[in-house]
């Protein structure tokens, strides 16, 4: 951050939101290269996997590369949810509220999603 930024509220959080999404898509980056790597020297041919598979017994390659793709499709959620906090530091409770309603949503819609 430069000297200007650092004054600037509305740049401040700019800067912070773009750090979020960053740092997701380079750790998402990292584990689909890694798990890319360890399978292909371990010659296995990852497939599909679901998200609660992660919990189970997986051949490293496929997990780190799950972990990836679950980085990645998680970057979005944690930038509303960075958004979300500094909004409501701000009292903006409109998208505040905006927010939390994607949130809640998003929410719905893994625990509907997940295995019976």
């Amino acid at each position: 951050m430069d000297a200007d930024t650092a004054h600037d509220p509305k740049e401040r959080e700019r800067a912070i939101v773009q750090a979020v999404l960053r740092v997701g898509l380079a750790a998402s980056l990292a584990l689909l290269a890694s798990g890319m790597i360890v399978a292909a020297v371990a010659g296995a041919s990852p497939g599909s996997v679901r998200l609660f598979d992660l919990l189970g017994p997986l051949d490293l390659g496929s997990r780190l590369m799950a972990l990836g793709a679950l980085t990645l499709g998680m970057t979005p959620v944690a930038r509303v949810v960075v958004l979300l906090a500094l909004w409501l530091r701000e009292r903006d409770l409109v998208h505040a509220a905006i927010a939390a309603v994607v949130l809640a949503t998003l929410a719905l819609a893994i625990v509907l999603g997940s295995p019976a």
